[in-house]
């Protein structure tokens, strides 16, 4: 358990929200909503098919504000091991390793800062954390993993004492 009474994964996701909530104020600071056009513009010089994008301020700020809120709204759920926010978990957690690989590699590419490039590592490292807290469950059953049916799976689905310790640590 963390000083915060919460479990690693539930730790590392809620983590994962303010990093997401800092990587944000970020973006809006260095005006990411303009660069967009830039950014778009120079992939569609070399794949046709993606089109320039432009963003108002005021779209760019509720997309990410209401990402910001499901993510930290759903820390309840994930905590109570809920399939769904599990899920969402994972998918949240591919989404911030990509984005900060994108604005690393964006700030590579324009050789130079990218609006969200000092907050990228942040997104990818507990992306990564919450991703492998997710997956790698130190020889339990993912709780990713349908759980089988019929008595092997009442028997697999109680645990030991010595389990429900591990999942408090």
């Amino acid at each position: 358990m963390s000083p915060l009474g919460l479990d690693r994964l539930t730790l590392r996701y809620w983590l994962l929200g303010f990093a997401q909530a800092a990587h944000s104020m970020e973006e809006m600071r260095a005006r990411l909503y303009d660069f967009f056009w830039i950014a778009t513009g120079r992939l569609h010089e070399i794949f046709p098919a993606i089109t320039p994008v432009r963003m108002s301020a005021q779209t760019f700020a509720l997309l990410n504000m209401s990402f910001i809120t499901i993510l930290l709204g759903t820390v309840p759920a994930v905590r109570a091991r809920k399939p769904l926010a599990l899920g969402l978990a994972g998918v949240v957690g591919v989404i911030e390793v990509l984005n900060g690989i994108g604005h690393t590699a964006g700030a590579i590419w324009f050789r130079g800062y990218v609006p969200g490039v000092a907050t990228a590592p942040l997104l990818f490292v507990t992306g990564v954390l919450v991703l492998r807290e997710l997956f790698s469950r130190r020889g339990q059953v993912s709780p990713l993993t349908p759980a089988p049916s019929g008595a092997e799976g009442e028997k697999a689905l109680t645990p030991t004492l010595s389990q429900a310790e591990r999942v408090e640590s």
